[in-house]
């Protein structure tokens, strides 16, 4: 960490506050918040009020600022409430869709299986107290599932009242089987931008499942073994995997995972012609 702050200092700190959250998920820390807060100073993407007088070019400071977090550490908020707040800030910067798979590595920890167990945030909030499930496939540059001509840009649109976030994409099919490895034909070798050498095993803490594609042809994928029959596969717009959805009530979905589908990794549900739906997270 020091080491880091130095860089931070020097102006060539490329580490950007999920990557931070991932890279040191095993600190210990007495305060919750400060799990987030403890890297806010030394993230390459969080904005803090006193920087913004350093943008002197309009347009370079708009390009600056669509890169970037615009966050304040405030300690008068609970654990629950700054991480709501935080994840609602990473929705509006330029990458969205990394907030979902790591809410969805770090909300669905074993403890979710407990019967005494109240989940005190939306699943499309990470809970940085949990223990990660399994790395995310967060920046795999060589994916591009739901980013295809005139489909780039994730569409995310947040309700206040009622804790839910409304985000556009594709079905492409509901889950029929899971299997209790991963799959021995399927790849497992990715590149995420996030790790230090870049190279992730999709093979740990993944098993493999079927599903019904678009076509009605029988689709093999990985996913963490959170996963579930019925369970839906969809691609989110400007996503660069599919991600599971669980149905939770009318209309309405929990976020449980990113995955892999070797099929459908390169915009192939949006060339088929897949109608555009969008999905509820609670």
């Amino acid at each position: 960490v020091q080491e880091l702050r130095e860089l931070h200092m020097q102006g060539t700190g490329k580490s950007g506050i999920l990557k931070l959250l991932l890279t040191f998920q095993h600190t210990r820390c007495e305060d919750d918040r400060d799990r987030l807060f403890a890297f806010f100073s030394i993230a390459n993407d969080i904005v803090m009020p006193q920087t913004w007088y350093r943008q002197q070019d309009d347009n370079m400071g708009k390009a600056v600022a669509s890169a970037q977090i615009d966050w304040r550490t405030n300690y008068k908020s609970e654990t629950k409430e700054v991480y709501t707040e935080f994840a609602l800030a990473v929705l509006h910067s330029a990458f969205p869709i990394d907030l979902l798979h790591c809410a969805a590595a770090f909300g669905h920890s074993l403890e979710r299986e407990a019967s005494s167990y109240t989940r005190s945030l939306p699943t499309w909030v990470p809970d940085w107290r949990c223990t990660l499930l399994c790395e995310p496939l967060m920046r795999a540059s060589k994916f591009s599932a739901g980013i295809s001509t005139g489909n780039k840009k994730a569409t995310i649109k947040a309700d206040a009242e009622d804790g839910t976030i409304t985000v556009s994409g594709v079905r492409v099919g509901t889950v029929s089987q899971v299997m209790t490895k991963y799959p021995e034909v399927m790849e497992r070798m990715v590149n995420v931008e996030y790790m230090h050498l870049a190279h992730l095993d999709m093979s740990i803490n993944r098993v493999g499942f079927n599903f019904t594609g678009p076509l009605g042809e029988m689709i093999v994928g990985c996913a963490p073994s959170n996963i579930e029959i019925r369970d839906e596969v969809v691609i989110f717009v400007g996503g660069r995997t599919p991600f599971i959805l669980r149905p939770w009530a009318l209309d309405a979905f929990e976020l449980i995972a990113d995955c892999y589908v070797p099929e459908l990794m390169n915009g192939e549900a949006f060339q088929l012609g897949s109608g555009l739906e969008k999905f509820v997270l609670v």
